[in-house]
C-alpha cells in the first residue's frame, strides 16, 4: 500500500540520513551516472568526457536536496524538477559542450529516475508538495548492496570501454525487472494479508524490506484489537 507521511523540511536530517544511509546514497549518485550516461553518453566519447557525463549525471542525481537548504521540497516535487533542472544543465550544457535544450531533458529524466523514483520505492518522496504537504511512498528498496554492486560493475565497463552502454542498458533493464518483481510480491502479499485479516476490521497494513535481507518482508497488520507483525520470503 502507499504510505502517506507528513513534509516536514528539516536540513539537518536530510545530511545525517545522507551520512547513516550510505548504501541508498550510493544508489541515487549510480543510478543518476547510469541514467545520464544512458542519455547522452556517445561511443566515440573519450575517457575524459565518459568521466565528465557520468560526475554530471551522479551531480543531477542529489541536486532536488540543494533547495532543502533554502528550506524547502521543492526540489522533490514534480513541480520544481522542470526548474531545478532549467538551473542545473546551464553550466552542465557549457561544461559537457551538449545542447542546452537535451541536456535539460536529460537531467528531468535523470532526477525522475534517480531522485525521486528511488525516494518513492524507499522513504518516500514529497512529489504533490506544496499542495500536498504528504509524502508518498511504496517501499520495496532499503540498504539494497548487490543494486549497488551491479550499478558500479556497469559502470565501470561503461567507463573503462567506449562502446559499454548496451551493457549499461542491459544492467539497468536487469534491476527493473527485479523491482518490478519485489514490487508485485509487496502487492501479493498485501492483498493476502487483508483477505486473511478481513474479518478482524484491518486498521492499518504496512510491508517492507526487513532490515539487513533483501529477499524477505517485514510485515505489520493493525486491528482495532490485536497487531500481528511476521515476514514473509519474496519468493514464497
Amino acid at each position: 500500500m502507499l504510505v502517506r507521511f507528513e513534509g516536514k523540511v528539516d536540513v539537518m536530517e536530510g545530511i545525517i540520513q545522507h551520512i547513516l544511509h550510505p548504501t541508498t546514497t550510493m544508489l541515487h549518485l549510480l543510478t543518476g551516472s547510469l541514467v545520464m550516461y544512458i542519455l547522452i553518453g556517445q561511443d566515440d566519447d573519450v575517457f575524459k568526457k565518459r568521466v565528465k557525463v557520468m560526475g554530471y549525471g551522479a551531480f543531477v542525481a542529489i541536486s532536488p536536496d540543494i533547495p532543502k537548504l533554502l528550506g524547502t521540497l521543492l526540489g522533490h516535487s514534480i513541480w520544481g524538477i522542470p526548474v531545478l533542472a532549467l538551473i542545473v544543465a546551464f553550466p552542465g550544457a557549457l561544461m559537457l559542450n551538449i545542447s542546452y535544450s537535451k541536456l535539460w531533458l536529460s537531467t528531468v529524466i535523470t532526477i525522475l529516475f534517480a531522485a525521486i523514483l528511488i525516494d518513492f520505492m524507499g522513504n518516500g518522496a514529497h512529489i504533490f508538495y506544496p499542495f500536498i504537504q504528504k509524502g508518498v511512498s511504496f517501499e520495496i528498496i532499503d540498504e539494497d548492496i548487490w543494486m549497488v554492486g551491479l550499478l558500479l560493475l556497469s559502470l565501470s565497463i561503461g567507463l573503462l570501454y567506449h562502446k559499454g552502454r548496451p551493457l549499461l542498458i542491459i544492467g539497468s533493464l536487469f534491476i527493473a525487472v527485479f523491482l518490478g518483481v519485489k514490487a508485485y510480491s509487496k502487492w501479493s502479499l498485501e492483498q493476502t494479508l487483508y483477505n486473511k485479516y478481513e474479518d478482524k476490521n484491518v486498521v492499518q497494513l504496512t510491508t517492507y524490506p526487513s532490515t539487513g535481507e533483501d529477499f524477505s518482508w517485514t510485515y505489520k497488520v493493525e486491528t482495532n484489537k490485536e497487531t500481528i507483525s511476521g515476514r514473509k520470503s519474496l519468493f514464497n
